[in-house]
């Protein structure tokens, strides 16, 4: 995954901000897919293939997925560029 649609970094508090991923082969996945997508077994990385892989987690009935067990601003993932 190379970009993420998500507000700047000073507005995104965890992952749950994340909008939608872009993977390396021009997918773009809404964060609901991309949970689906890494519940069912697929292995997606953060940033590039053998970065961090991705977790699925639900708060409060928001599906998302995150690299860190546990809700962090210094997810690996809030740290790619923005812009999808």
């Amino acid at each position: 995954m190379l970009r993420i649609d998500a507000p700047p970094p000073y507005q995104c508090w965890d992952c749950t901000a994340i909008q939608r991923l872009c993977l390396s082969n021009g997918e773009r996945l809404t964060r609901e897919q991309a949970y689906a997508r890494v519940r069912a077994g697929s292995l997606i990385h953060s940033g590039f293939e053998g970065g961090p892989r991705l977790i699925h987690a639900e708060r409060e009935g928001t599906l998302y997925v995150r690299t860190a067990p546990n809700d962090t601003r210094e997810d690996n993932l809030l740290q790619l560029p923005r812009g999808c």
